[in-house]
């Protein structure tokens, strides 16, 4: 909203619409379950996105949800999904609502079986001995060359519904 989109949102919490309202008056959050058919039409929407979410919810429901985001994608559109890794051990016992984190592959993968195209990672590297600069590079340089998903901290990816012919 602040760039100028028009932005819709949909939560699980009623609380957290209310602290959102009150750091953005006017933004658009709908109360909803991602276990349900979303409230919206089929291909309405340019982009998607998921940012800490997926990890929060069971596997049935991401595969829910991936296929109402398919849906309401226009052909072409882009979903970006951010979410800890399964291999970032912080992550995963920081905070006990973390009920399925994914590692990249698997990302990957769910994102393919449900029809999503032109999956490109973008994940970060965890870090092991501090948080410099040539640290992090150093990881994310041998995360690349090795495909080590390991060393990931996230799973996260940018995707895109086919285009129809």
């Amino acid at each position: 909203m602040r760039w100028g989109l028009n932005c819709e949102g949909l939560e699980g919490s009623s609380k957290a619409i209310e602290a959102a309202q009150v750091r953005c008056p006017g933004v658009q959050i709908l109360l909803h379950m991602l276990s349900q058919p979303f409230p919206f039409g089929n291909a309405i929407f340019q982009t998607v996105v998921c940012n800490q979410v997926i990890e929060h919810l069971e596997p049935g429901v991401a595969v829910t949800c991936l296929e109402e985001t398919r849906r309401v994608l226009r052909p072409g559109g882009m979903l970006f999904v951010a979410s800890p890794s399964r291999f970032n051990k912080a992550e995963r016992s920081a905070d006990p609502t973390h009920l399925h984190m994914y590692s990249p592959r698997e990302l990957v993968h769910l994102l393919s079986s449900k029809g999503f195209e032109r999956i490109v990672p973008w994940n970060s590297p965890r870090s092991f001995f501090g948080n410099s600069q040539a640290e992090r590079y150093f990881v994310s340089l041998l995360l690349k060359v090795t495909k080590w998903q390991r060393l990931s901290a996230s799973a996260s990816c940018i995707a895109y519904k086919k285009t129809e012919s």
